[in-house]
């Protein structure tokens, strides 16, 4: 199994991250998108299970006040490049 650990700033007051992960094929972002939503739980770092060994992926997390759907501040998302190895 694999595992990506991602760490972040917690600021004061409610925090939910949300996790996107979008698999990259020669290079280029697929429409394969997963969406993890609400991995924080007071935890640091936060773990991403379920990682396919040798896929390439772009990583965007994005900080809310609340439950996506419901939040009020959104933080802009933080995108990375990894490789499971």
């Amino acid at each position: 199994m694999y595992i990506l650990s991602v760490d972040f700033n917690v600021p004061a007051g409610a925090v939910h991250l949300m996790v996107i992960l979008q698999v990259i094929s020669g290079g280029l972002g697929t429409p394969e998108i997963t969406v993890r939503p609400d991995v924080y739980t007071g935890t640091k770092p936060v773990q991403i299970t379920g990682l396919t060994g040798g896929s390439e992926l772009f990583v965007y997390c994005i900080r809310t006040d609340a439950p996506y759907a419901g939040a009020v501040k959104v933080s802009e998302s933080a995108g990375f490049k990894v490789t499971v190895a």
